[in-house]
């Protein structure tokens, strides 16, 4: 019995033809379709909530920010579509992302005062806190 090696490579096209059947070929495709979430950061001081969520390649206009049952809900969307059309041949892309993230706010998060702002590619929302009612402290004779 004569053990033969099977060859992974067509021999005249090389490893092109190998690339086109494996799945790393289509990777581009892959990633242009798929649904992410962002990085987020929240921050706690005397006076607000902040929350900063990582979102490049994103416009101002493409965020939808929603407050419903003490809820913060950030969803964003873009959709694009390119075509390059030439003698011989067409080209057509398309790129579709968006997300989607919620937020509980804490009871003394001050929903009337929420304010959002979209720099370098970080969406920073920022939640005032509500003043706190001072406490009282009276002593009590008894009778």
């Amino acid at each position: 019995m004569t053990l033969v090696k099977k060859r992974t490579e067509f021999p005249v096209f090389g490893d092109v033809m190998t690339n086109l059947f494996e799945d790393r070929f289509f990777e581009p495709i892959k990633r242009s379709i798929v649904t992410h979430s962002p990085s987020v950061n929240i921050f706690e001081n005397e006076v607000a909530f902040t929350i900063q969520l990582a979102v490049p390649g994103f416009k101002k206009e493409n965020f939808e920010i929603d407050l419903k049952n003490n809820r913060l809900i950030v969803s964003a969307e873009i959709k694009e579509e390119n075509e390059e059309l030439k003698p011989n041949f067409t080209l057509r892309e398309f790129n579709y992302s968006q997300f989607s993230r919620s937020f509980n706010l804490p009871k003394n998060a001050d929903q009337s005062n929420i304010k959002a702002g979209y720099t370098d590619g970080i969406l920073e929302i920022v939640i005032a806190k509500k003043e706190q009612e001072k406490l009282i402290t009276t002593k009590i004779e008894v009778q």
